[in-house]
């Protein structure tokens, strides 16, 4: 992938989260309220399906080799053109303020993890495979991606009554089974990685708000006749930590947690129905985001090169000319392996891009015996009568001259 090409991916990643994140958002609450708190949680695997939906493949057309014709001209003779369009940096400057974000965000996010397991102090093992913190902790938590582990407070047993603590690391366990803190650490890479999007702030705390509702959810169904105790428990105040843990309550979401825990867990059919819905609208969200890049390739049509190259050899005063005609698209790299006789193979690769006013820009790499030799860039006319020429310095005597001529009509064989 050429550099050029990044600002078109990085639009295309932006629009499928945006529509990845709008559809989480909007469906969300009403799935919750018909199919279960489950499938609702599972709306969020629609960003990270998005995005990779959009990073992979597209089957591109192929390069079309219209004519070849090769000639090899002893004694011959080459103009050498110092001359070299370059292209303006256009938006590329912007990747440097979008890196001093990710790397803000991610330091960040180091530090409040570093200063909370500093809060922690030792961990000490419990009979109930727990660790107890040393030092005060604002609630149970589970940490740890690797191994993680359950952490409780050095009060626990003062801060709850045994049902309630049963409740409470059932819930902690839950979120171990389930996988959550891997979940919460590709949500912060994520949110990291586009800080300046407004629906990620607020997509990252409804995500940790139907986990958390989720969670409650399937330890209720393992234990539903302790609804009263469980509402209890999630009452016992606590500070608020930010961290990417699995923590047993926060304030920001402590009234919806109590308002779900009156609603009667939805019946096995329908938990299914809620997981078959959620794969289905999956699927068809990643299926219209691959296809996206399909639809856009396939509006875009082929451009006709005619390109001329020639290598001249000092050594033995020689001209290998090569004269070729492709049909390339935009973005597709394409090119031609060009023989030099005893000298090697002069490797020519191309990959154009289409500007406003009808204009081509065109990246090249140029390189003899696996060794890059230059990678000019052209800017020039589609359809104009004159060549765009380009020519390199004496190179331990070979030396390089391209001409490149852009059409919209096919040229006659």
């Amino acid at each position: 992938m050429s550099p050029d090409s990044w600002p078109d991916l990085a639009l295309k990643l932006l629009i499928s989260l945006t529509l990845a994140l709008v559809v989480a958002l909007a469906l969300r609450r009403i799935v919750r309220r018909w199919l279960g708190a489950g499938p609702a949680y599972g709306l969020w695997v629609l960003v990270p399906i998005a995005l990779i939906a959009t990073l992979l493949p597209n089957p591109q057309p192929n390069f079309e080799l219209i004519s070849l014709d090769t000639r090899i001209l002893p004694g011959a003779q080459t103009a050498s053109v110092d001359s070299v369009q370059h292209a303006s940096s256009g938006p590329g400057w912007l990747i440097y303020p979008w890196l001093i974000g990710v790397m803000a965000s991610l330091g960040l996010m180091l530090v409040r993890e570093f200063r909370f397991r500093a809060s922690l102090g030792p961990l000490k093992p419990c009979s109930n495979g727990c660790w107890r913190a040393v030092r005060p902790l604002a609630s149970p938590a589970l940490i740890g991606l690797i191994r993680p582990r359950i952490v409780i407070p050095p009060d626990f047993e003062q801060r709850w009554n045994s049902r309630q603590r049963e409740l409470v690391l059932a819930h902690e366990r839950t979120h171990a089974t389930r996988g959550d803190p891997w979940a919460n650490g590709l949500a912060a890479l994520l949110f990291a990685l586009f800080w300046f999007h407004p629906l990620c702030w607020l997509a990252l705390k409804q995500f940790r708000a139907d986990q958390e509702i989720a969670c409650d959810a399937r330890v209720l169904r393992e234990h539903p006749h302790w609804p009263r105790s469980y509402a209890e428990a999630l009452l016992v105040p606590v500070a608020a930590s930010a961290s990417t843990a699995c923590r047993w309550s926060s304030q920001h979401t402590l009234k919806e947690r109590i308002s779900m825990l009156n609603r009667h867990s939805p019946l096995p059919r329908h938990r299914v129905l809620g997981l078959t819905t959620v794969g289905i609208v999956a699927a068809c969200l990643a299926g219209l985001v691959w296809s996206a890049g399909s639809v856009e390739r396939a509006e875009n049509a082929p451009r006709y090169f005619t390109i001329v190259s020639q290598v001249r050899v000092d050594e033995d005063d020689s001209l290998y000319e090569h004269r070729y005609q492709i049909a390339g698209h935009p973005g597709q790299t394409f090119g031609m392996n060009s023989d030099i006789g005893r000298h090697g193979e002069l490797s020519q690769s191309f990959t154009f891009r289409e500007l406003d006013d009808g204009l081509i820009d065109l990246s090249m790499t140029l390189s003899m015996a696996g060794e890059t030799v230059a990678t000019p860039r052209l800017i020039f006319p589609l359809d104009s009568e004159e060549p765009a020429a380009i020519a390199t310095t004496d190179r331990q005597g070979v030396n390089f001259r391209l001409e490149i001529q852009a059409s919209s009509q096919r040229p006659p064989r």
